[in-house]
């Protein structure tokens, strides 16, 4: 069985299915879903496929980064695997089975380095935003003033987010701004 997961584009799932096929993954036993990686708990796809995983199966994934963003879920995950009689296989990655002695070794490693390197890209994507808020950047800003989001306040969350064109969580940030510059006298316009 194999599992196909991206964030970014069509094309990319596109390429990791056709990856899992040409390593012998039957089209009907891939799992796929097109959601960010950050929480295992959203990913439904997942955890499907992790329900039919069964003694001798041999999961595919593109890369570890699909599996899991950190090094603690990426271990749980390979471990119920590997408790279910099943190994792991890396496509990107030659060697990478944790079925034989050096796969469970490179596996591990190369978890702890993916790991790095998702963090140095997030503290570089962290330092990159401080230095536009330096700069004057306020963000992407909303379509909306704050009179207009004070306007909708009366009807339900839902209903006001729909109008405004945003989630409701969204909408709740959005009217707790505007609640937040008319206490300070400020206006967004």
């Amino acid at each position: 069985m194999g599992y196909a997961r991206v964030s970014t584009s069509d094309q990319d799932l596109r390429m990791q299915r056709d990856a899992l096929i040409a390593a012998g993954v039957d089209p009907r036993d891939i799992w796929e879903e097109k959601v960010s990686g950050t929480s295992l708990s959203k990913r439904k796809q997942f955890h499907f496929m992790m329900k039919d995983v069964r003694e001798g199966d041999i999961v595919y994934v593109w890369k570890l980064d699909r599996l899991a963003r950190n090094a603690v879920d990426l271990y749980q995950t390979a471990k119920l695997i590997e408790d279910r009689g099943a190994t792991l296989v890396v496509l990107t990655m030659p060697g990478m089975d944790t079925g034989t002695p050096v796969g469970r070794a490179m596996f591990g490693m190369l978890a702890v380095f993916a790991e790095f390197e998702r963090a140095i890209a997030h503290e570089r994507t962290m330092a990159g935003l401080r230095a536009a808020r330096e700069r004057g950047w306020k963000g992407r800003q909303s379509k909306f003033s704050d009179d207009e989001v004070l306007a909708t306040q009366h009807l339900p969350k839902a209903v006001a987010a729909r109008q405004i064109g945003i989630t409701p969580a969204g909408y709740g940030k959005r009217l707790a701004k505007a609640l937040e510059n008319r206490a300070k006298g400020k206006s967004d316009e």
